[in-house]
């Protein structure tokens, strides 16, 4: 009976499948994926990165087809610096018609407090009034802006809740005309065509995650010390695209160029580039 029963069992044990796999081989295994998804998440964290930079540097081709639009239906007079009491607007809002988003101007005339009445506070609402606004236009935002919400946020007399810095950008307002006399002394406007070299001079780029969400006066470089190097910085200056920017040139094409590669002279050919108080410390 012994015998017989070591048969069967003998015989039972060769039905055993064969292809089980043993602890040893499942851990190697997971070890294998463990390393293989090791190898391959920075890879996908650099093209989502990648990816990211390529919708902010479209959201600036965009800008630029709306720049020569602008131009061509205005003398060939773009925006630059926002002065409300000049009339001269934000380059969104006067570009807002050919951003694919509600058309110009944002906000109806007798409604805008800053026409209404002059003055600080006055500014300070029409600001307040267009973050809202502008935090629903696409093109005003790079899907890389840090999220610094509880540092830069300010409270808006609207009760509307603004989860991101509404606009990103920022526009060269430094002066690049010679003899060219301007009020407050920043340009307004300019006109196209006039601009020598225009491939080599930025019009707009990207803004520092330090500016106030809704004060968009600072949301333009006009001196030395909104240069990437300074504390008082306007443009970008961390490493939301690997430390590049994406910037629109007046001649309408864009670039990504290394943050520290940035000089005074892509912003205007009136200051030498060789001098130490042009130059980063």
């Amino acid at each position: 009976m012994h015998v017989v029963y070591f048969m069967r069992s003998h015989r039972l044990g060769k039905q055993l499948p064969k292809n089980a796999f043993t602890l040893i081989e499942v851990l190697v295994v997971v070890a294998i994926i463990a390393l293989l998804i090791s190898i391959l998440l920075p890879s996908l964290s650099t093209a989502r990165g990648s990816a990211r930079m390529a919708i902010c540097a479209t959201n600036l081709r965009t800008f630029g087809f709306a720049m020569t639009q602008y131009a061509q239906e205005n003398k060939g007079f773009i925006p630059r610096d926002y002065q409300v009491q000049n009339n001269a607007l934000l380059v969104p809002d006067r570009f807002s018609r050919y951003l694919g988003e509600p058309r110009y101007p944002l906000i109806p005339r007798d409604q805008d407090p800053a026409y209404i009445a002059q003055g600080e506070e006055n500014i300070q609402k029409r600001d307040e009034m267009l973050a809202p606004i502008f935090a629903r236009m696409e093109m005003l935002q790079c899907p890389s802006f840090p999220k610094d919400r509880g540092r830069n946020a300010l409270p808006l007399s609207t009760d509307v809740v603004i989860d991101d810095q509404p606009y990103d950008y920022v526009v060269n307002a430094f002066q690049i005309e010679r003899g060219a006399s301007y009020k407050g002394g920043k340009p307004e406007v300019t006109k196209l065509d006039k601009i020598r070299n225009s491939g080599k001079l930025i019009y707009l780029t990207e803004a520092n995650r330090a500016l106030q969400w809704a004060i968009f006066r600072y949301h333009d470089i006009w001196h030395v010390e909104n240069l990437w190097w300074s504390s008082n910085s306007r443009m970008i200056d961390d490493n939301r695209h690997n430390w590049r920017t994406n910037a629109l040139f007046f001649d309408s094409h864009v670039e990504s160029p290394r943050i520290k590669s940035v000089k005074i002279s892509m912003f205007t050919p009136l200051l030498d580039p060789n001098d130490p108080q042009h130059q980063p410390p």
